[in-house]
């Protein structure tokens, strides 16, 4: 019965290509791309959203990152959204604080992880682009 299951190598445990150092560069560029907002806060929102749209015909892995970046911008657009009506009772502050942390080591991480080839789904991200 063995000799029918295949036979799985190192080779084969990857089920998709290592992205190439252009890829990696770019994915790279989309997730700190949002830190332009500090600069100009719509480009925060344009930057990564215009990478996206540009690349994301000419690489699946940079499709991923997109769609994993925007899916968490929107996110926090939401929580950002929740933490100023809490503010009314006093809790939104600390949540807001959270929310300011989260927001600057967050695409951090996920940079780190684009330049060593991986993919990281933001945590606390809802997926409205899949």
């Amino acid at each position: 019965m063995n000799e029918l299951l295949p036979q799985r190598s190192a080779e084969t445990t990857h089920t998709s290509p290592q992205p190439s150092k252009e890829e990696n560069t770019w994915a790279i560029i989309l997730h700190l791309s949002v830190f332009s907002f500090y600069c100009f806060p719509i480009l925060g929102l344009v930057a990564p959203l215009t990478i996206w749209l540009i690349k994301r015909d000419e690489s699946a892995y940079l499709d991923a990152h997109g769609k994993i970046l925007l899916n968490w911008m929107l996110s926090m657009v939401i929580y950002f959204a929740a933490c100023i009506i809490l503010c009314l009772i006093l809790i939104g502050f600390v949540l807001l604080l959270a929310w300011f942390v989260i927001i600057i080591v967050f695409p951090i991480i996920a940079a780190i992880k684009a330049s060593n080839g991986e993919t990281w789904p933001y945590p606390m991200s809802f997926r409205f682009i899949s």
